[in-house]
């Protein structure tokens, strides 16, 4: 499964070509919405992190069978879909297509191209032979690439992220150590019973990383993660650590404004009390630093994931239980999913 990730430059700059393409597109409306779940709408969450560093609302991505608020406006609609049957995300398209100014499809096949094909949508190939988490890159990179002038990142952005993702000693490697490192403590590699919790925090503009990490490390290492959000978290869940205080975190702080501030103060509290927490700072000081800077930490977090399931000997693509809930989703009336 790490050859995946290693695959990331390349699918990187293979996705920003095929989105660029369509950037024209996003210029129609006023809002993106992204349709997506799990892996696939990681993607989006992303794209969204970076319009709102610049100040800006006006991608909305929709983890559901559809918007849960009515949307006004003029709609560019995006599905992502890595297997092209996720029920979710194929509802939620057929439902918004009907009021959207423009729709753009991405997937490896599936009902969603077909859908693509039948009503002319524009529509994005993804590269099979990936599972949709490790597919993050491509889709990434064609998000941006459709959404370029509304995020401010340009091609050398993302040619500087491909480069900083291709080498060895990157930025990405010093993350995996540091990730590895705090999760160590919360699941007792090698003890016959480890406990597998470890926090994450996060504030304000880079959620979406939180999100991210904690979905890499619940799917390929198998951990429950708890993501602490600031600073509404300061008002309650750092509570819990006055009793027990065992459960290390992954701080993404970052590197500049309120949030920043909020962070440290955190830490200040973590070292008080005696908590075990390892910081990786995001370069939020411009679009293309928080693009190369997010992605490369996500590399990394998605690296130790498979080294900590290695460890703990589980399979990192093993999500059975996922398999299990589609099969009775579908009992239950809803069509066959990927």
């Amino acid at each position: 499964m790490k050859e995946l990730y290693e695959r990331w430059p390349e699918d990187l700059i293979e996705g920003w070509k095929k989105g660029e393409e369509l950037s024209d597109l996003a210029e129609r409306g006023d809002y993106i919405v992204v349709c997506g779940m799990g892996g696939s709408a990681a993607a989006g969450d992303f794209i969204a992190m970076l319009s709102q560093l610049r100040g800006a609302s006006d991608i909305i991505v929709v983890k559901d069978f559809g918007p849960r608020i009515k949307l006004l406006g003029n709609i560019v609609l995006v599905g992502v879909s890595y297997s092209g049957d996720t029920v979710e995300t194929v509802k939620c398209v057929s439902a918004l297509s009907r009021r959207a100014s423009t729709v753009v499809t991405l997937s490896s096949g599936g009902l969603l191209r077909e859908l693509s094909v039948e009503n002319k949508w524009r529509y994005i190939e993804i590269p099979k032979g990936h599972m949709p988490r490790t597919a993050f890159a491509f889709m990434t990179g064609a998000l941006a690439g459709i959404v370029k002038t509304r995020i401010g990142v340009k091609a050398s952005d993302v040619k500087e992220a491909a480069i900083e993702l291709a080498n060895p000693e990157g930025f990405w490697s010093t993350i995996k150590k540091s990730v590895i490192e705090v999760v160590e403590g919360a699941a007792r590699l090698g003890e016959r019973s480890p406990r597998r919790i470890v926090a994450i925090d996060v504030c304000g503009e880079v959620e979406a990383l939180g999100v991210r990490a904690k979905n890499e490390l619940s799917e390929n290492a198998k951990l429950h993660v708890k993501l602490q959000v600031f600073p509404e978290a300061a008002h309650n869940d750092i509570v819990a650590f006055q009793a027990y205080r065992e459960i290390p975190v992954l701080i993404m702080k970052p590197s500049g404004g309120p949030c920043r501030s909020v962070l440290e103060a955190v830490e200040q509290l973590y070292s008080d009390y005696g908590v075990d927490y390892v910081t990786v700072s995001v370069d939020t000081s411009s679009a293309g630093r928080a693009f190369s800077s997010s992605i490369a930490i996500l590399k990394g977090i998605g690296l130790a994931s498979v080294e900590i399931a290695e460890k703990l000997g589980l399979d990192p693509g093993n999500t059975e239980i996922i398999s299990r809930y589609k099969k009775y989703l579908k009992m239950r009336g809803e069509p066959a999913q990927g």
